[in-house]
């Protein structure tokens, strides 16, 4: 009988495996090496990404076409907004479990992720044309499903083949105490975490297997203003570049002390411009900060 880390590798080469069942072993494996992140990161794949204030893997942040549903024609249209806010919100993080995402992958034709409601009010608001359209969301192609999950596959291999290189195999079901001391210096590599402020709500396509009741979790509902600064500058806090780290985070708390006054939007420009070196560490935050736009 193979090893549970040589049923790891073999069942993430083969794509008809369920990455469910792949990841119970992820979770079973990292249990007996007495790996609780491990554990933590399978159990939340399996479960979806739905705890407030949640981070998400990089791998599961996306991006797409901001659209409105036509309320005559029922078909989606692009959302006209001015371009700073069509940015921030093209990002979108995949919250659902990875077992419903990988059904998603066997429909066809694109997905929608609808926007909270709090959000599309305040889109109507921005709109080129005064208007009150229902339905918004940003719309993707359905192979961004696929990705993730294709993602997870990589991560699970690549955490296998390391384990077996550092002479941790183990039998079917234990590992040694040996190779628990070998597996405790390893770890699994799912990549940057990003901060959980971006949008959650529906997610529905042609033929998608998934249709979830919206979710108004998200920090563009305005709940934890002071909570989506306080995480802005902890983030500001990892630059490396003094100047620049300093610089944004007095914009970030100019921001936050002209929240919901006319000088907000001056100074979440500013904030926008003063942050395009180190996108990778701000981008999660922006379709908050875009949601307080007009507030």
């Amino acid at each position: 009988m193979a090893s549970l880390v040589q049923q790891m590798q073999r069942e993430a080469l083969d794509q008809a495996t369920p990455i469910s069942q792949l990841l119970r072993k992820v979770k079973l494996a990292a249990f007996k090496l007495q790996l609780q992140e491990g554990v933590a990161w399978a159990e939340q794949e399996l479960g979806g990404y739905t705890g407030p204030g949640q981070a998400y893997p990089d791998y599961r942040i996306i991006r797409g076409a901001p659209v409105a549903q036509n309320p005559v024609r029922g078909d989606y249209m692009p959302i006209s907004a001015p371009p700073r806010v069509i940015e921030s919100i093209s990002l979108w993080p995949v919250t659902q479990s990875i077992s419903s995402l990988e059904e998603l992958t066997k429909g066809a034709g694109p997905l929608f992720f609808r926007y909270s409601p709090d959000l599309i009010a305040r889109l109507n608001q921005q709109m080129s044309l005064p208007m009150n359209l229902p339905v918004m969301g940003l719309q993707v192609h359905r192979s961004v499903a696929f990705g993730v999950v294709d993602r997870v596959r990589d991560i699970v291999l690549d955490w296998a083949m390391a384990l077996e290189a550092n002479g941790v195999v183990g039998s079917e079901l234990n590992f040694t105490t040996d190779e628990q001391k070998r597996a405790a210096t390893m770890t699994i590599n799912i990549g940057a975490m990003n901060g959980g402020n971006l949008n959650t709500g529906d997610i529905t396509g042609t033929g998608a297997r998934l249709n979830q009741g919206s979710q108004d979790s998200s920090t563009n509902t305005i709940a934890g203003e002071s909570q989506l600064f306080a995480e802005i500058e902890d983030a500001v806090t990892g630059i490396k570049d003094a100047a620049a780290r300093e610089q944004l985070i007095a914009l970030t708390r100019e921001m936050k002390a002209s929240q919901g006054q006319p000088g907000f939007l001056s100074a979440y420009q500013r904030f926008v411009t003063a942050a395009a070196d180190h996108m990778t560490v701000l981008t999660p935050f922006l379709p908050a900060l875009a949601g307080l736009l007009g507030s």
